[in-house]
Formats: C-alpha cells, sequence, structure tokens
C-alpha cells in the first residue's frame, strides 16, 4: 500500500470538507432605510412646487406649480417621497434578483415629508403598508426593524398619547417576526433586544427620545429607562458571552442627534465595545460610515447604507455576506437605481455600484477595516473622491474641493 498517496488523498478531503464548510457558513442579508412612502404621490402632479421649497415635498395634487413646470413621473422624482409602485418593484426587484436572505435590517422612516397634511392614524396605516410589503415579498424572512424620527407625529415627537398608539401598532406588526417575547419593551419604548442564536442578539434602540427637535426629550422618562435597559442588558450578555449587534436609527452627533443623547450613548459603547460588533443605521439619506471616539480611542462605527427614497440621489440598499458562524461581515454590496433608465424602459432597475473590500483594498468589514478606510480617505485625495461619489450616487464625477473635503472628515469621524 502507498501510504503517501492515501495520506495525500485524506489531506484533500479534509481540504474539501473544510472548504464546503466555508461555504455553506456564508449568508447574507439585507439593509435598507428611509423609504419615506407617500400615499398620496399623484402623477403627473407637480414636482417643483412652492412646499418643496420649504422641505414638505411636491407631486401631490393641487401642489403650487413653480416655474419651471416639471411633472412627476409614475415610478418617483426625484424631488419627492416615494410612491408605493416604486417600493413595491422595489422589494420585488431584491427578492427575484438576490435571495435567498437570511434576515433583514430595516432602520426606519416609513413615513412622508408632508408634516401639516399628516395625522397619527394616517401616519400609522403608512407604517403597516409598509410592513406589509416585507410580509408579502419575505413571507418566512425576519425583519428587524428600528424606529425613525418620522415614524411618529407629530414629526420628531413623543408626546405621551400619540406615542403610545405608535408604540403598540409596532409591538403587534413586528410581533409577526419576533413573536410576543419582545412585546414589553416594545410597548413601553420602542425597543427591543431579540437572540438571533445562543451567540448573537440583536438590539433595537429608539433614538426617537434624543432627537433635538424632540421638545419631550429632556423629561423623557422613556429615554432615561431605554439607557438603563441598554446597559443592562449588555451587561447580560456579556456575562453569558455573547456578541450584540444594534440597529439604531440616528447615528450619535449626526443631524438631530442630541449632545447629551451622543455622549450617553458612546459611553455605553465604549465601555462594552469587545462585544458590540455592528451597528447599523439610517437617516442620513447618505452612503457613509461614522467613528465613534471615547477620549482618544474609537470605539465603535455606524454604517449606513443611503436610502430608498430618491432624495437628490438614486434610491440606495445593502446587501452584506456574513460568517454563520462568527457573525463576522465578510464584504457589501452597494445597490443603487436607476432613475431615468426605470422611466425609460417601464421597468424597475437596479445596479450594483461597488462591494466594500474590491472597492478600498480592504478584507472584511469591521472596526478595524473602517479604521483602516479612515487613515486612507483623510491621506488620499483621489479615494476621498471615489468616496464622495458614493456618498450621493447621482453626483457622477465630482471633485471634492478642500470645503467639501472638511465636511466629509467631520462625518467621519464627528467628535
Amino acid at each position: 500500500m502507498n501510504y503517501l498517496s492515501f495520506f495525500s488523498k485524506i489531506v484533500l478531503i479534509l481540504i474539501y470538507l473544510n472548504i464546503s464548510s466555508q461555504e455553506y457558513s456564508t449568508g447574507k442579508f439585507l439593509h435598507l432605510t428611509d423609504i419615506h412612502y407617500d400615499p398620496y404621490y399623484t402623477v403627473n402632479s407637480s414636482s417643483n412646487c412652492l412646499s418643496g421649497k420649504i422641505g414638505l415635498g411636491c407631486c401631490r395634487k393641487n401642489n403650487l406649480y413653480l416655474k419651471p413646470h416639471k411633472y412627476a413621473n409614475k415610478w418617483g422624482d426625484y424631488n419627492c417621497d416615494t410612491p408605493y409602485l416604486f417600493i413595491n418593484k422595489t422589494f420585488e426587484w431584491i427578492k427575484l434578483n438576490l435571495e435567498p436572505l437570511d434576515f433583514i435590517i430595516y432602520t426606519g422612516d416609513s413615513i412622508d415629508h408632508h408634516d401639516f397634511t399628516q395625522s397619527i392614524e394616517n401616519n400609522i396605516k403608512s407604517i403597516n403598508d409598509i410592513n406589509n410589503l416585507f410580509k408579502y415579498h419575505f413571507p418566512n424572512t425576519k425583519v428587524y426593524s428600528t424606529i425613525g424620527n418620522h415614524d411618529t407625529y407629530p414629526i420628531d415627537q413623543t408626546p405621551y398619547y400619540s406615542n403610545k398608539l405608535f408604540l403598540n401598532n409596532f409591538a403587534i406588526s413586528w410581533s409577526y417576526w419576533l413573536g410576543n417575547t419582545s412585546n414589553t419593551t416594545i410597548i413601553n419604548g420602542g425597543y427591543y433586544n431579540n437572540d438571533f442564536n445562543t451567540n448573537l442578539t440583536i438590539l433595537s434602540f429608539n433614538s426617537l427620545y434624543y432627537d433635538s427637535k424632540n421638545l419631550f426629550e429632556f423629561s423623557s422618562k422613556e429615554g432615561n429607562t431605554q439607557m438603563v435597559w441598554l446597559k443592562n442588558k449588555l451587561q447580560s450578555i456579556k456575562d453569558n458571552n455573547g456578541i450584540v449587534w444594534i440597529i439604531n436609527h440616528i447615528c450619535p452627533y449626526h443631524n438631530e442627534a442630541s449632545k447629551d443623547y451622543s455622549e450617553k450613548f458612546i459611553d455605553i459603547v465604549s465601555e462594552y465595545k469587545e462585544i458590540i460588533k455592528y451597528q447599523f443605521y439610517g437617516h442620513t439619506h447618505s452612503d457613509l460610515f461614522t467613528l465613534l471616539k471615547k477620549n482618544d480611542s474609537i470605539v465603535g462605527f455606524c454604517s449606513i447604507p443611503s436610502s430608498i427614497m430618491l432624495d437628490q440621489h438614486e434610491a440606495s440598499f445593502r446587501i452584506y455576506d456574513y460568517n454563520r458562524n462568527t457573525f463576522d461581515i465578510l464584504n457589501y454590496h452597494q445597490y443603487s437605481s436607476d432613475l431615468e433608465q426605470i422611466i425609460k424602459k417601464n421597468s424597475i432597475i437596479y445596479n450594483k455600484t461597488y462591494s466594500f473590500n474590491e472597492e478600498y483594498d480592504l478584507k472584511g468589514v469591521n472596526l478595524k477595516t473602517y479604521k483602516l478606510l479612515y487613515e486612507k480617505l483623510i491621506n488620499d485625495d483621489v479615494l476621498l473622491d471615489k468616496y464622495y461619489n458614493h456618498i450621493n450616487p447621482i453626483k457622477k464625477n465630482k471633485i471634492c474641493n478642500k470645503d467639501c473635503k472638511k465636511k466629509i472628515k467631520k462625518k467621519l469621524l464627528p467628535n
């Protein structure tokens, strides 16, 4: 018997089994945010209107036209909130082209920007319309959601009566994916923890309480209770040798994040940085990341995939590749729409605009690689221009001038 040949075959079999195991352990999930659905979007209404000039949106019947006249297409418009058709066909495109998905992260803001025409009843209906689209297109895929600053009434506010109505609705709607085990904290504060398995816990945090525009922020019992809950939950997970992913809407030190919130939240993140592997956010409508610093140490990061709303740019979302055993994220792939071609061909179109590892010559998506990317960006103007063009994907081949670079660097490391 040729023992060397036999031994070689055994080694090859083990290598094959190891490769197969690694392939099997790789999964993918979807992160999308800021849909801003307009249930009253009207085709051929004005997309250049008076209310749009003060941030309240166009593309509705009886909007006051401004010159030059621009008309809303059925697929959507860069100056308006998102029509149902575009959202529905986006979900359908993802289902047809990118499944299987292990789960979905949705970081909030289902409601439109037409603040003066909103009501509690209509906003709850819009939130449920979006949740029902998730259920229809991905009936067997778990969705982890968080509350955006528009997902209330009035915008950014948490008055006791209306806040309770929204929280009760979230508890009912989210129980489709979470069961009833998270209902207590959702009803009381709009946040929850859910064990993905024995190793990973997903914590959904409600940043609405700490919105700097929230008149109820500083007296918010629910907000103070949530901070205590977050710390206690992280300590419990740490004691049991678990790891954590946090989903949230407003990243600390970003627009509308109160200073008190940013400091307290980062204090907690710093204390538990060893178990908090990833943090997923929305709100900015931009494709970017932000490093979180405590004293002189980088302790975490916010990862934001732009928005589904066509907010002066193409709609965008991310697909992440991750290791199912370790829950390390291996790579992500950014997808963006092409509204001009969508209108021309009368069919939804998304393209992969880039992949993280290949675009920035990195390996894996984690705190270490984001710190490396930050160092690259502040020292390489060519790479910074590339990053700048991804922030708002409609702006192609734009050069980031001195002031632009200063603003981007501030967003990368704001504190």
